[in-house]
């Protein structure tokens, strides 16, 4: 799918660490790209590993690479030692042993910064994402240059299996951090239309402030929250428009008001 011109950001304002946050996208320009151990899915990035397909060689050598990073003050002959012992028990334990330490291997290396394609979304609003209806959606226009590494994330129905050994590049990519399983209840992730930016470094990272054109506040947002959000846009020099959300009069889709225009 064509990257979406405009994307999306449903934040909270409910405690102070969220506040900050959304401050720091409008007002400092700045994204936050968050660890692995912080996607609210617990399966999210997080695929059942294998080593089918590799030689032994390449299972030995994987498993000294995991031993030596999970004790890092083993002797060189204990590692493989320990190596030798995982490899020697039986393959579906292995990969199941693997699954479950696969955070550990790649935790601390990738970051994740996550996205919908879905605006002003009555649903998102009234999840936790969008602090149900008392937090914030953030509009940004996506551009060729700042947002050349948007990938959408496809959702399917089996939990996806990642052959460490075979599975490389774009394919390793996309099993890893943009494959997530569907769930069929309350919380289908599939309606959030989930598009990511991926980077190795933890932290905040500024983006040009012209790509945030709109901040949509959420219907029931407390009055200290919108002020805080209309002070933090008084000295914003690039186009952004900034409207409330109601709910429309049938009920089933958000209205948006005008409440201020920048310029």
């Amino acid at each position: 799918m064509d990257r979406p011109k405009f994307i999306y950001r449903y934040m909270s304002m409910g405690t102070d660490v969220r506040i900050e946050y959304v401050r720091q996208i409008v007002q400092d320009n700045l994204l936050f790209f968050a660890s692995l151990a912080q996607v609210n899915d617990p399966l999210d990035c997080k695929p059942l590993i294998s080593l089918n397909g590799g030689t032994r060689d390449e299972q030995l050598g994987f498993l000294e690479k995991g031993v030596a990073k999970q004790h890092p003050d083993w002797r060189p002959e204990d590692v493989k030692q320990e190596a030798m012992r995982l490899l020697a028990i039986d393959p579906a334990e292995l990969d199941r042993q693997i699954t479950s330490q696969w955070k550990d291997f790649i935790e601390g290396e990738v970051f994740i910064c996550c996205f919908s394609q879905a605006g002003n979304d009555l649903s998102l609003f009234s999840s936790a994402y969008g602090d149900f209806h008392k937090g914030v959606c953030l509009e940004f226009r996506t551009t060729d240059k700042d947002f050349a590494a948007l990938r959408q994330v496809e959702y399917t129905n089996d939990r996806d299996t990642f052959y460490v050994l075979r599975d490389q590049g774009p394919e390793r990519t996309k099993k890893l951090f943009f494959k997530k399983l569907k769930r069929w209840n309350a919380n289908d992730w599939e309606r959030e239309c989930e598009w990511r930016l991926v980077n190795n470094q933890k932290g905040h990272h500024e983006f040009p402030p012209q790509l945030l054109t709109k901040i949509t506040l959420g219907k029931d947002i407390h009055p200290e929250a919108k002020d805080r959000i209309l002070s933090w846009i008084d000295n914003r020099t690039h186009p952004l428009d900034l409207c409330q959300a109601k709910l429309s009069p049938d009920g089933g889709s958000l209205d948006l008001d005008l409440l201020k225009r920048i310029p």
